[in-house]
């Protein structure tokens, strides 16, 4: 059920976004020296991930809700 629900919910724009991102990450060479707009990608990057849990969880749950009755 988790992979079904994996599946409805990543479309192929958090796929690429996720493929962006840890492209940006791999390659970023200093992370002693972020500059602003480096500290601003990566809160919103982590602001992201989080909704994007919070997307998966919300369908999960009314998922799992659905089987059971």
């Amino acid at each position: 059920m988790l992979m079904k629900v994996l599946k409805e919910s990543l479309s192929k724009i958090d796929c690429l976004l996720l493929a962006a991102a840890t492209f940006i990450f791999l390659t970023t060479p200093d992370y002693s020296n972020l500059t602003t707009d480096d500290k601003i990608y990566l809160g919103v990057f982590a602001i992201w991930i989080i909704m994007l849990a919070v997307r998966i969880f919300i369908k999960y749950r009314n998922e799992g809700a659905r089987n059971n009755e």
